[in-house]
């Protein structure tokens, strides 16, 4: 009974000394992650606790259920928030928002917002945004403590409301800024009428850059009565693999603060898009004891109707393409291209090599071709066949009719099945390791008519008795 009691005193003095009702844990896992930056961005349905003016820029309807627990280990009581925020917008008119965020330490004190969103644009680039938001507070007093304080008198619960106003302007895909102002009626938190103790007013300025598509930065600047605080926030999209890393840090004019690191998965299932979040924050100079606040949400994306038949024939057509792609590794995995060659090492004896090709395959095959290549990738000499087993010869001469030079040569199969699928045969090598000899043109003797000796055709004069061969 004396820990719980002295955990009571510790909740309220912390509430009153840091004005941190309905404020400090009104933070999803994507912007606690950025470092509560979120009021320049405000692309998602993340934006009702932050730039409500930013629902608008959502093309499909998006839920938000999250949970945090704050603190942790500071006390032996729990210290949680958890939430529930919806988005649905209505083309070329408006978009509704509606969010509920329950904050409860242990079984002693909570805290119960709920807040109804309108955002509308005004133009192509400038939008506004508006929320309506219901306060309920109450303390869980002991009863040996309510008849001995200001609860037997006030009760122990509060109940108000509260405004906020904000602004978008997205100058383009890349660059936007944002401008929140929170309570603006400055509800009244305290139990006892004749204390002031209020919400402050906050204003939050935000800057939104998106150098690259998959690339998501921001600057935000709060500031209320007592508390000025900057921070900066950065996200990286892997979009391929459905991956988000996030990363921030928040600083405040009193050197307190918290950086914070995050992880999200998205993934597509029949109905809509599901994401999942997680963020760890650790405060800056304060509450070191703790070890660090953990978020956790899970957003929906609810496809509009067309938008839904355009994710189903996507799908089908992955799932098209995946067959395919199947059924081609398989003939391929089935398909075997025997290759060889009579002789790998060519001298200046040589006069042809041969090749040995043989295809084993169930797939029917248009074609195939022999490449013989040099060591500068050119290919020197190819043939075609259309036959599953074949053997070539070959007369070591290049497309050109000439001998091919010494050097080290590849030769390959490809070949290409009915359906335009094409593999190869595993690459081998030869080496002509001499200069190739010209073929000697075989020439005809003719007899002398002078001193009747044996003479090559062509020559002018006889080489024996120097006398013209021709007259």
């Amino acid at each position: 009974m004396k820990k719980k009691f002295l955990l009571f005193i510790f909740v309220v003095s912390f509430v009153s000394y840091n004005f941190s009702s309905f404020s400090e844990y009104m933070l999803t896992s994507r912007t606690k992650a950025l470092g509560d930056t979120f009021v320049g961005i405000a692309d998602s349905v993340d934006s009702i606790l932050y730039n409500p003016a930013g629902l608008d820029t959502i093309q499909q309807p998006q839920l938000l259920l999250g949970y945090q627990s704050l603190w942790t280990g500071l006390t032996e009581g729990s210290i949680a928030a958890g939430m529930f925020n919806f988005c649905y917008p209505i083309k070329k008119i408006l978009a509704l928002g509606l969010g509920y965020v329950n904050y409860s330490v242990s079984d002693l004190y909570q805290e119960n917002s709920v807040v109804f969103s309108i955002s509308k644009s005004l133009s192509k680039k400038f939008f506004t945004g508006l929320n309506l938001k219901l306060l309920f507070l109450k303390y869980n007093v002991f009863e040996n403590i309510y008849h001995t304080s200001l609860f037997s008198v006030y009760g122990d619960q509060q109940n108000s409301f509260s405004l906020d106003f904000a602004t978008l302007v997205k100058f383009s895909d890349k660059f936007s800024l944002g401008i929140s102002v929170f309570d603006i009626t400055q509800p009244s938190i305290s139990l006892d009428p004749n204390v002031k103790e209020v919400l402050p007013l906050r204003i939050k300025f935000g800057i939104g850059f998106s150098p690259l598509k998959d690339l998501i930065s921001g600057c935000d600047i709060n500031y209320s009565e007592n508390l000025i605080s900057g921070s900066l926030g950065i996200e990286k999209n892997f979009l391929d693999e459905g991956l988000s890393i996030r990363g921030g840090l928040n600083y405040t004019d009193k050197q307190t603060g918290f950086f914070a690191l995050g992880i999200g998965y998205k993934f597509l299932i029949s109905f809509a898009y599901l994401q999942f979040n997680y963020t760890f924050a650790y405060p800056i100079s304060q509450l070191s004891s703790t070890i660090g606040d953990h978020y956790i949400n899970l957003v929906v994306d609810f496809p509009k109707e067309e938008q839904r038949k355009e994710v189903v024939e996507i799908k089908q057509k992955v799932s098209t393409a995946q067959k395919v792609e199947e059924e081609i590794k398989k003939s391929l995995q089935q398909t075997k291209i025997k290759l060889s060659i009579s002789k790998d090492r060519i001298t200046k004896d040589d006069k042809n090599v041969s090749f040995d090709i043989e295809i084993s395959t169930d797939v029917k095959i248009e074609g195939w071709q022999l490449l013989i290549i040099d060591n500068k990738q050119r290919v020197v000499k190819k043939f075609f066949s259309t036959n599953r087993k074949e053997q070539i010869t070959w007369n070591l001469k290049d497309e050109t009719e000439k001998y091919i030079l010494p050097g080290k040569y590849n030769f390959m199969v490809t070949c290409l099945d009915t359906k335009g699928n094409k593999f190869d045969s595993e690459i081998k090598s030869f080496f002509v390791v001499e200069k190739l000899q010209e073929e000697q043109k075989e020439r005809k003797t003719i007899i002398c008519p002078n001193c009747g000796a044996e003479v090559m055709e062509g020559e002018r004069f006889c080489p024996v008795c120097r006398e013209p061969l021709y007259k």
